[in-house]
């Protein structure tokens, strides 16, 4: 029982529970996008990158968490002028 509750093997768990949560998030959010490419006749890329994700594997602390989250307005649309050199076409 000791070696099973050693340091070595918490901090395994920790990584594991960590990359777990990561992956979820992470597909949560590939989910959320198909989901507006498959709501939307026409999805501009602003749309298709509004969602994002957080990673739990951390080297702090004992919580692992991660998050899934909608981005604020303000940061999608100058991300989406970037990826596409400030057009207003943004399919060229």
């Amino acid at each position: 029982m000791a070696a099973f509750l050693s340091e070595t093997s918490l901090d395994r768990y920790r990584r594991a529970c960590a990359w777990t949560a990561s992956e979820v998030a992470e597909a949560a959010s590939r989910g959320a996008t198909e989901a507006i490419n498959t709501a939307f006749d026409d999805p501009t890329p602003c749309m298709r990158h509004a969602f994002g994700n957080t990673q739990a594997l951390n080297r702090g602390g004992d919580a692992v968490e991660a998050s899934l989250y909608a981005k604020p307005d303000q940061s999608i649309v100058p991300d989406c002028k970037r990826r596409s050199g400030g057009r207003h076409d943004w399919r060229n």
